[in-house]
């Protein structure tokens, strides 16, 4: 097995605010999801998760877009290929908010599966981070940033196990 990992890195003083909030691994069912939220006043402008135990597999690992009212946060699920439970830890990486912060989404779609989906920010923003989120019993095989098309975008692929196609929809953290 080969196994890659991306950081994108900022001086700290230009992430004011910023704090990490970690839910450490807890047991949960197959498909069930955690959420870390930031504190009030802060958004999430990263984060990540793991799964543990009997076969693993991360099936979320997103910020969804907030809705009104609701804390910024890094939601995450993951499923047991064997087992009826999963540990999932869940970390989002939080901040005061940052000119131009935005979350773009691309809709759930089904793809063939392994297939690249990449999603760009609006122009004059970079993307801090991204996820992808599969669904039915979809897994996800990659999630990072990536050139492509002279443009640094979020590409991840997911495949799903039982069938020829895989659905999954992706998010970008875009700021100025």
């Amino acid at each position: 097995m080969t196994l890659t990992a991306y950081m994108l890195c900022a001086n700290s003083a230009a992430l004011p605010g910023y704090q990490l909030v970690n839910l450490p691994s807890a047991d949960v069912a197959n498909r069930a999801s955690r959420e870390a939220a930031c504190p009030a006043g802060k958004v999430v402008v990263s984060g990540g998760a793991e799964t543990r135990g009997k076969d693993p597999a991360l099936r979320v690992s997103v910020a969804p877009r907030p809705k009104e009212g609701s804390p910024s946060l890094w939601t995450a699920s993951g499923q047991s290929l064997s087992a009826a439970t999963v540990g999932l830890a869940v970390t989002a990486i939080c901040a005061n908010p940052v000119p131009g912060y935005e979350i773009v989404e691309l809709p759930v779609a089904d793809a063939p599966n392994s297939t690249a989906k990449s999603l760009a920010c609006p122009s004059g923003k970079a993307p801090l981070s991204g996820g992808v989120a599969g669904y039915n019993t979809a897994v996800v095989t990659s999630s990072r940033p990536e050139f492509v098309s002279g443009a640094v975008k979020w590409s991840a692929r997911v495949r799903e196990p039982s069938r020829t196609t895989a659905a999954s929809s992706l998010t970008v953290i875009c700021a100025n």
